[in-house]
Parts: C-alpha cells; sequence; structure tokens
C-alpha cells in the first residue's frame, strides 16, 4: 500500500481561503434572496389575512379580478361597456405583462392570486438592481 501524497501546508491554506474568498462574495446576494423571500412572505400572509378579514383597501384589487376572470373565460370586460374602453386598447403597455398572468390566473383563479403574485413580484425588482450595481461597480453592501 502506498503512503499518502504529502500535501504542501501553503496549498492547504489557499484553499481555505479560497473558500472565505468565494463565501465573502457569495453573502451579499445571500443576503438580498434571504431579503427578497422575507419581504414576499410577510407581505403575500399580511395581503391575504387583510383580504379575508374584510380589511382590504385595494380598489383595483376587484377591477383585476374581473379583467382576469372575464379574459380566462374568453369574453370581453364587462366594465368596458359601461366606460365605453377597453383595457387592451387603453393601456397597451400593460397588455403583454397582464396576458403573461392569465394562465397562473385560470389555475388559480381568485383575488388571493393576485395578491401573491404582487407580493412576489415587487421584491424581485431587487435582484436585477444588484445584477446592475455589481456590473457597475458600486459596492456590494
Amino acid at each position: 500500500m502506498e503512503p499518502d501524497p504529502v500535501v504542501p501546508e501553503d496549498k492547504i491554506r489557499s484553499a481555505g481561503t479560497s473558500r472565505l474568498t468565494s463565501l465573502r462574495k457569495a453573502a451579499p446576494l445571500i443576503v438580498l434572496i434571504a431579503g427578497v423571500s422575507a419581504y414576499a412572505v410577510y407581505f403575500a400572509t399580511l395581503s391575504i389575512l387583510r383580504f379575508e378579514s374584510f380589511n382590504s383597501s385595494i380598489n383595483d384589487l376587484g377591477f383585476y379580478n374581473e379583467l382576469m376572470w372575464i379574459s380566462v373565460h374568453g369574453g370581453p370586460p364587462a366594465w368596458a361597456q359601461n366606460v365605453q374602453t377597453n383595457f387592451y386598447a387603453a393601456y397597451p403597455w400593460q397588455t403583454a405583462s397582464f396576458l403573461l398572468f392569465v394562465p397562473l390566473y385560470s389555475a388559480f383563479p381568485s383575488p388571493i392570486t393576485l395578491l401573491v403574485v404582487q407580493a412576489i413580484g415587487l421584491p424581485l425588482a431587487a435582484l436585477p438592481i444588484f445584477a446592475l450595481s455589481r456590473r457597475y461597480g458600486i459596492t456590494e453592501w
């Protein structure tokens, strides 16, 4: 049986140092992901509890819930007949992003779906901002 090769002490130190360096580089991203997750969970829970206790004061929730429901079921929005306008014509910049959520809403047809998507979508904006700040050399912390 051959003896184990001897690894020089400086290589052992450099391996430990490289792990520590990579952990230090990843720490801001780990903290950011933890913060984004905590924000999403907290505000999704808060929104759902407020909605379920009839303490929600979001006027547009009913509007967008109706718009989603009718889009899933293939009809024109009922409010469009009263207002004499069409959501897709009046707000073309929102149409593409709005239609991306129709399949999700068809799987979970509830105003709670919209509240959860909002609570998750808002903090996710921090990720590209973080990436841009790293790219342009702004401090990680």
